[in-house]
């Protein structure tokens, strides 16, 4: 009979691979270093964003000085003052209060995963339903005009006629501020920050 020679079981420290501590530590190096990048990507984007929203309200500020020394107190400043109201209050209240609460969590979500394709596609369905329903909403206004103009007017008739005219030249703007909205929402799923900052 052949004789086999007694091996003691390897303990637990001789079973495991001798590189499994620089592995891990490996591993715990590369992980600090993906949430350093994560951080100063979050920073970063929110400095863009920031100096995005400050750029605007200069901006915006820089409109009304221009319009008040170019127009002072006349019927045609009164009368550009109310028509945007409409289509301003319409796109705060259907596509401006939803970008960021709504659309941009939900396109993050789709570029997130490993398929491009459903990640366009969704983009797709989501531009032609705004077009569509944007569209049908500044046909109706334009053909609603004459009637609505008179109850923004008030009792001053008499930039009724001004109002209802700059009203029909404005509507357009709310389709493609609408369009806007989406290709912003978008790149922010993207992480594209610097255009839909500083073009809002």
């Amino acid at each position: 009979m052949t004789r086999h020679a007694d091996t003691a079981p390897p303990t637990p420290e001789e079973g495991q691979p001798r590189f499994a501590p620089n592995a891990r530590a490996a591993d715990a190096e590369a992980a600090t270093r993906q949430d350093d990048s994560d951080r100063e990507g979050v920073a970063r984007a929110t400095g863009i964003v920031a100096a995005g929203n400050i750029a605007s309200r200069v901006l915006g500020l820089a409109r009304e000085i221009v319009l008040t020394n170019l127009f002072g107190a006349s019927i045609s400043l009164a009368a550009f003052s109310n028509a945007i109201i409409m289509p301003r209050a319409f796109y705060d209240l259907l596509i401006g209060g939803h970008v960021n609460s709504a659309l941009v969590p939900v396109l993050s979500k789709a570029a997130a995963e490993e398929n491009p394709r459903d990640f366009w596609d969704l983009v797709s369905v989501v531009f032609t339903f705004v077009v569509t329903v944007m569209t049908i909403l500044a046909t109706g206004l334009w053909l609603l005009a004459p009637w609505i103009v008179p109850w923004l007017a008030g009792e001053n008739t008499a930039i009724i006629a001004p109002t209802t005219s700059l009203l029909r030249l404005i509507l357009p703007a709310l389709v493609f501020l609408s369009l806007f909205a989406v290709l912003s929402g978008t790149l922010y799923a993207l992480r594209r920050f610097s255009f839909p900052a500083f073009a809002g």
